[in-house]
């Protein structure tokens, strides 16, 4: 699990690194971008936020107790 979760941030960030860079070095190009290419561009410049979305699914997935505690959390049990 924790494999994973590392994988998804490393990627994640890493991306937005990179289109940070690329944006800082190349910046006229990346301002002539088709209305597309822009939207591809500003889709990728924000993946770091995926990570935040992903970890509560991957969490799910591999830890029981998580899930358990979440089904608990969102049923409104008083136990």
């Amino acid at each position: 699990m924790l494999f994973v979760i590392s994988a998804v941030y490393v990627l994640t960030n890493l991306t937005t690194l990179v289109l940070v860079f690329l944006r800082a070095a190349i910046s006229e190009t990346v301002a002539t971008l088709s209305p597309a290419a822009d939207a591809i561009f500003r889709l990728f410049y924000m993946s770091f936020l995926i990570n935040c979305a992903v970890n509560p699914i991957i969490y799910n997935f591999y830890d029981r107790n998580f899930r358990k505690e979440c089904f608990r959390m969102l049923s409104f049990s008083r136990k």
